[in-house]
């Protein structure tokens, strides 16, 4: 039935009419059509799961049980702490196509963001961090000390003197290592360890050597070419007995072995020239070391302006 007006009024058109049949059915076919689609894409999905890319570029369909397994492993002996917890965070990070490591990265976040709730997630988060290290070496086909060492050698980092020491008691030295020394770690430290004193591929950046190789290379250097000793001071880095200052850590056991911590430097002359040759010494003690210190001493008598405005600047 058609709409029409008379005088004012309005004759609704019928749902039941053409029109509305026509339309019914075209909505029916969008449905259906839809639906067809949905289909398709469920079974590409059950025919393609999601894959993760491993750290040597192989894909590999996701396995969520991996992921519990590594915290699992990391949190043992952790009353305190719920592998789990961090888990499921990481799952929830999935995306087909994402890459183991940033996987790790995100466990170690989530535990490392638990710590002020709970300290012993301080523990886990270094444990993860520690598998996270080893995996990054190892992807550089680095499987032990002398390996790390001589790969350090070969991107010109490791002097030539500690290269030949440890290639002559690779055995012993490869067998000192000990990884479970690892567990004394908490995040903060390790994750300090990491990122500043590792040693780093000059080209990619990833690290040449793990906490415990770090450590065992110190020694070498500070050893004076005596097995024993070396062993012995490896002993007492890794149960963080003792550890020396931070250019030693820095710097030990490289082509550029700056072992002192502090400088003394006196004042200069009071003359511009001086002065900023005085600021030359510095910065050049300050590329390998820490900042020195600096004796400032002057002659009231024959530099008492200068005397002043040094006397301000120490004020302000």
């Amino acid at each position: 039935m058609d709409a029409t007006t008379t005088l004012g009024e309005t004759t609704p058109i019928s749902t039941t009419g053409r029109a509305g049949t026509a339309g019914q059915t075209v909505g029916d076919q969008g449905r259906a059509a839809w639906a067809a689609r949905e289909a398709r894409e469920a079974d590409e999905q059950a025919r393609s799961p999601m894959r993760v890319q491993k750290r040597n570029g192989r894909f590999e369909p996701v396995d969520v049980n991996k992921i519990v397994r590594a915290v699992g492993r990391s949190a043992v002996g952790l009353s305190q702490v719920d592998p789990l917890r961090v888990a499921t965070k990481t799952i929830s990070g999935l995306y087909d196509g994402a890459t183991t490591k940033e996987l790790d990265a995100l466990s170690i976040r989530t535990a490392a963001s638990l710590i002020a709730e709970e300290p012993e997630y301080a523990r886990l988060a270094a444990r993860l961090l520690a598998t996270f290290v080893d995996k990054e070496v190892e992807g550089q086909e680095i499987h032990s000390f002398s390996q790390s060492i001589a790969a350090g050698v070969r991107h010109g980092i490791i002097a030539p003197r500690v290269g030949g020491f440890v290639a002559a008691n690779a055995r012993k030295l490869n067998d000192a290592i000990d990884p479970d020394a690892n567990r004394l770690f908490e995040y903060f430290g390790l994750r300090t360890v990491y990122d500043r004193y590792l040693l780093k591929n000059p080209e990619t950046r990833d690290v040449l050597e793990t906490a415990q190789q770090f450590f065992l290379r110190i020694a070498c250097a500070l050893g004076g070419g005596d097995v024993a000793g070396t062993l012995e001071l490896y002993r007492l880095f890794s149960t963080h007995e003792y550890l020396p200052s931070s250019p030693t850590l820095f710097n030990a056991g490289t082509v550029h072995e700056q072992l002192s911590s502090c400088f003394l430097l006196d004042s200069p002359a009071d003359h511009l020239e001086d002065i900023y040759r005085k600021y030359a010494d510095v910065a050049l003690l300050s590329k390998f070391s820490n900042p020195p210190s600096q004796f400032l001493y002057c002659d009231v008598s024959q530099s008492k302006h200068l005397k002043l405005n040094l006397k301000k600047c120490f004020d302000q």
